[in-house]
């Protein structure tokens, strides 16, 4: 069976008033992944970056989603995480 993880950067400062939170860098979150993959020693088939936009409406979007739709292109933020795919042991 295949599976994935996924490792998002993690928020160090919350977000204020004319402040916005701010976030690991991804080589972080990438040492955070490798350090995951060492500890359970998965067979690694692929990591990605993924990037997808931040465009939540009222329907709903998530990231597990087949497809997403914006709108419009001003205001968006785009997120990006790391994506493990393994293999899993059967047992």
């Amino acid at each position: 069976m295949i599976a994935y993880r996924d490792f998002a950067p993690r928020q160090l400062t919350s977000a204020g008033l004319l402040k916005q939170a701010t976030f690991e860098s991804l080589d972080e979150t990438l040492a955070t992944a490798n350090a995951w993959i060492q500890s359970n020693a998965v067979d690694v088939l692929n990591v990605e970056t993924v990037i997808i936009p931040n465009n939540y409406s009222a329907k709903g979007h998530a990231t597990a989603d087949a497809e997403m739709i914006t709108q419009s292109e001003f205001a968006i933020a785009w997120n990006q995480f790391i994506r493990v795919w393994y293999r899993q042991s059967q047992r």
